[in-house]
């Protein structure tokens, strides 16, 4: 049995994709949680917490206002998402499938054997068919039984790290692939934009955390939960992840008029930075396709621009709150 363990904010953070401030900020605004707290008053979250806030993400990820499913269920949220899965299948009649008891497991480095072998009550639901100390050491084929999930755990990680996963991924024949690592260049963590099915995440992590990222496979009655792990590419799935603007250009031409007590003037450049950024979203949007090569590039710019509007969105935020500014 799975111990009812609590998380700090950070954990919660890795493993939804969503930043510390966006999951206080949907507390505070729409009490879409509540955690527990420690004696020093550090935030505690429950597995279901860390649900219901990867069901939010994924659907507003898919374009749907948070203000109006934040007072949804969780339950309420994986129908909904299921839905939206059944519909972008092609399927309106499509049952949602029973839960796993078992997901087989293929796991791959020291620490994670170690992990399996001492832990094994944080893992429940992830059955072990085969234990390897290193991706060197796999042999061909990796395992007489079927594997569902491959976990590999490395120290470092580089371009070769991801092409091993990738060949040992399609060489199992599972599902989908976590990669635990420890230190990474940022081309090759850009590498993993283009490897949709590998699930990073940056180590060490947890018994009770690899559980709660393996959750799609165990949980099969849920929802997937949508974990970080690459932009859609293609024109009609990158639309729909487009993430809703918060500031409207009237709003940010306001903030150039407005004097700020921040000697920098932050409000004002973020502002500017975010005009800028809406204008060319709208530009890469609308911008002349002359092969389907040329929409997949705007398609992923469209979608890349509107990710890096929404950061600065938030630390604008962030800034008038302080400032007690309102536009």
């Amino acid at each position: 049995m799975v111990r009812d363990e609590r998380f700090q904010i950070s954990t919660v953070a890795r493993l939804t994709g969503l930043s510390v401030h966006t999951i206080r900020a949907w507390e505070k605004r729409y009490n879409v949680v509540s955690p527990g707290r420690t004696d020093t008053h550090r935030r505690l979250y429950s597995r279901e917490d860390i649900r219901k806030l990867t069901l939010l993400k994924g659907l507003v990820d898919d374009g749907n206002p948070i203000g109006l499913i934040a007072g949804l269920s969780a339950d309420q949220l994986a129908g909904r998402s299921n839905h939206v899965a059944r519909l972008s299948n092609g399927s309106t009649n499509g049952s949602v499938s029973k839960a796993k008891r078992h997901c087989s497991v293929l796991v791959v480095g020291e620490a994670l054997r170690g992990m399996f072998a001492a832990e094994a009550g944080d893992l429940e639901g992830l059955e072990p068919v085969a234990m390897f100390g290193s991706l060197a050491s796999v042999p061909h084929p990796p395992s007489p039984r079927p594997v569902e999930l491959l976990v590999v755990e490395t120290p470092t990680l580089f371009s070769e790290t991801i092409e091993s996963v990738s060949t040992l991924l399609n060489d199992c024949g599972a599902r989908r692939a976590i990669l635990i690592y420890g230190f990474g260049q940022r081309e090759t963590l850009r590498q993993l934009l283009g490897a949709p099915r590998i699930t990073a995440i940056r180590g060490p992590i947890r018994a009770a955390e690899l559980r709660l990222a393996a959750s799609p496979e165990v949980d099969a009655a849920q929802s997937e939960p949508s974990w970080p792990t690459s932009f859609p590419l293609d024109g009609a799935s990158g639309l729909a992840a487009i993430p809703p603007r918060r500031f409207s250009r009237e709003q940010l031409a306001k903030l150039s008029r407005i004097s700020s007590t921040v000697q920098c003037e932050c409000p004002q450049h973020l502002g500017k930075l975010l005009s800028d950024l809406t204008a060319f979203e709208q530009y890469s949007l609308e911008c002349e396709n002359r092969s389907p090569e040329d929409a997949r590039i705007h398609a992923f710019l469209h979608l890349s621009t509107a990710r890096a509007r929404a950061l600065l969105e938030e630390a604008l935020s962030r800034v008038l709150e302080s400032e007690g500014i309102r536009i």
